[in-house]
């Protein structure tokens, strides 16, 4: 899918208010950064409030978009089959949403493509002048044909705003379709040369969510690929599920001929959410550089004045008791929040690290009946430890003296649990 872009440049644009990480943090897991102070380009900002929500719709439906401009879209060309090619990359179809400007040049190609059988879907107010100087009112006059003629084609549709765009998504030929709307998706997908499909999903939320495909005859096989395990597992059918961790992502090969070898398949289970709480760590030993404090619950060190202003790493240690470790199960360990990033050690060996939610580790080939021993060695932000060094008179650090109220949490927040699955 191209959505055409009407500036020439993508500086001032706002963000999407739906994506995350445009800013440079995880919303839940760190605190917001300051206010930024860019311009505002009215222009931009006006259109963006039109278009986002129509991107937000592709992509709760798996439709992959790009943004196309002028150039391009006066270099394309259709296939047999009437789909954009550019370059050599084929597109479905072409989306022009509330612009008023579009070059002229570029109304003239869109209407030959569009007579040609070209899916064209426009929103909104179609463009009705060029941005050239050259004869403007007579140009102005011929753009506003074009786009009209072109509006008016038998693959053209047009809707009044995005949220109308429902329809018009079920016109569209998806061999991986979405059985649902998920808008806690982003997505992109490409078809190979054989045909197969490569679909790349991500769960931009902080909760546990559930996708469901439909698939198209035409593909043999289907399989899950984790790109942190390296884990393949086999989706069967063509209706399949998946269930994604917050903040996590995962690979869809829908194959027309090849099958993955049952030896590289995965049979054990990787990152799951459930399962039941067999122990809560709720007392700990917290050392961060000379600070230490013994027999605690965990703490978010923004709450506690002595640990408030440090940057150090906090090693934490505890202990476990496991009456029966059962040779059916697995058994993970949540760390609930932590900020920001955690490696933990059972009973000496290393069960892995975590940067983002969920801190999950499978840590079942690590521990024992009886008592286990569990350190968690959690690497907090420097911003605190540089507001803490500039109150103390630093003045390599005296940009940040008064920054106190941009305090950020640290440490392990935690609940600590065990669980069996």
């Amino acid at each position: 899918m191209l959505i055409y872009f009407p500036f020439t440049t993508v500086d001032a644009m706002p963000d999407n208010p739906e994506e995350i990480l445009t800013k440079g943090y995880l919303p839940g897991v760190e605190a917001p950064l300051p206010a930024s102070k860019e311009a505002l380009d009215v222009a931009k900002s006006t259109w963006a409030d039109h278009v986002y929500p129509l991107i937000n719709q592709l992509e709760a439906n798996g439709i992959s978009w790009g943004w196309v401009n002028d150039a391009s879209i006066q270099e394309a060309q259709l296939t047999p089959d009437k789909q954009l090619t550019i370059r050599g990359n084929r597109y479905q179809a072409l989306i022009i949403a509330d612009s008023s400007t579009i070059h002229l040049q570029t109304a003239q190609r869109i209407n030959t493509l569009a007579a040609g059988g070209m899916n064209l879907l426009t929103v909104g107010a179609l463009p009705i002048k060029q941005p050239s100087y050259l004869n403007w009112q007579v140009n102005d006059e011929k753009t506003a044909q074009l786009m009209a003629t072109a509006a008016k084609q038998k693959n053209s549709h047009h809707i009044r705003q995005g949220k109308d765009a429902a329809d018009w998504f079920q016109s569209l030929s998806q061999p991986v379709k979405f059985a649902g709307t998920f808008g806690f998706t982003r997505q992109m997908q490409r078809e190979m040369s054989d045909g197969s499909r490569i679909q790349f999903l991500w769960n931009k939320s902080d909760q546990w969510q559930t996708i469901s495909l439909t698939l198209a005859k035409k593909y043999a096989s289907s399989y899950w690929l984790n790109a942190e395990t390296g884990a393949i597992t086999q989706a069967n059918g063509a209706a399949i599920t998946y269930r994604i961790a917050p903040y996590n992502s995962v690979i869809l090969y829908a194959s027309t001929k090849k099958t993955v070898p049952v030896n590289r398949l995965t049979t054990t289970p990787g990152l799951a959410d459930g399962g039941t709480v067999i122990a809560q760590l709720t007392t700990w030993a917290i050392q961060a550089d000379s600070l230490m404090v013994k027999e605690s619950p965990l703490f978010d060190w923004k709450t506690r004045a002595d640990f408030r202003f440090t940057s150090a790493e906090g090693v934490y240690t505890a202990s476990f008791q496991l009456t029966t470790k059962k040779s059916s199960a697995h058994y993970f360990l949540d760390l609930g929040k932590v900020y920001f990033t955690a490696e933990v050690t059972i009973n000496g060996k290393a069960a892995g690290r975590r940067i983002y939610a969920p801190y999950r580790l499978d840590i079942t080939p690590l521990i024992q009946a009886g008592t286990n021993q569990i350190e968690v060695r959690v690497t907090p932000t420097e911003l605190n430890g540089y507001i803490g060094k500039a109150k103390t008179g630093d003045t390599r650090y005296r940009q940040f003296k008064t920054k106190a109220d941009q305090i950020m949490s640290a440490g392990l927040e935690g609940p600590v649990r065990l669980l069996e699955k």
